[in-house]
């Protein structure tokens, strides 16, 4: 992620940061969307990338692989012209909202 050294150094970075999460106008634990009707979207990839141990007379398969998970947060967004044209921030994953998942084995 690009952040121009201009920006970090006059502030606006971490205005931004605080603007986006002030508990006024985000809180984590809701879920995020602009109206309470609309759904949110949650799209999920998976990649094998590896597969370690196959155990067949215990029925256990060992893998490494990723779980790639996307979904929109309007709440997050800004006009880039009224923010020195910061583009992306860092945020910390405790500090926003995410999808509730269960991964059941069957």
């Amino acid at each position: 992620m690009y952040v121009s050294s201009e920006s970090a150094i006059d502030g606006t970075e971490e205005a931004l940061y605080r603007s986006l999460l002030d508990h006024s106008v985000y809180e984590k634990d809701v879920r995020p969307c602009l109206h309470h009707a609309q759904p949110t979207n949650v799209t999920f990839g998976f990649l094998l990338n590896q597969i370690v141990e196959m155990d067949e007379r215990n029925q256990a398969l060992t893998t490494r692989s990723w779980l790639n998970i996307n979904w929109m947060d309007p709440r997050l967004s800004w006009n880039e012209t009224l923010w020195s044209d910061i583009k992306a921030i860092y945020i910390p994953h405790n500090r926003i909202w995410k999808p509730d998942i269960i991964l059941i084995n069957k």
